[in-house]
């Protein structure tokens, strides 16, 4: 039924798929519905090795960026999406043990606020 070349190809990929798995242990996946990740975890995440990994969570980031911004931060006009990626990973990098425990969403939010205020009519 399979050919000793299809056969091959298949354990290669489950062993590759077993060898990822085992490798991003630390990493929860972000699924439609991940709630309330810490900034440890959106580290890791960021932090990853594998691609997809770090490509859920600019786009975790996104969102919570996009549903914040006018409200908490302004300046879409003014900084790239890239450029908030990689501010936003410098800054969960230099959290200590207690900020790390934080709400992601709340974490992101506070830099944001900070670095990016709306101006104030």
């Amino acid at each position: 039924m399979f050919n000793k070349k299809y056969l091959t190809l298949i354990l290669f990929s489950i062993g590759i798929n077993i060898f990822t798995t085992s490798a991003s242990a630390k990493v929860i996946p972000i699924q439609q519905n991940t709630i309330n990740m810490t900034a440890q975890q959106l580290s890791a995440i960021m932090s990853s090795k594998i691609n997809s990994e770090r490509i859920n969570g600019n786009f975790f980031i996104a969102g919570v960026a996009d549903a914040s911004e006018g409200i908490k931060w302004c300046g879409y006009d003014r900084v790239s999406a890239v450029q908030l990626w990689n501010r936003i990973n410098r800054h969960l990098k230099t959290l200590d043990s207690e900020q790390r425990q934080e709400r992601a969403a709340k974490v992101i939010n506070e830099l944001l606020e900070k670095v990016y205020p709306c101006k104030k009519q």
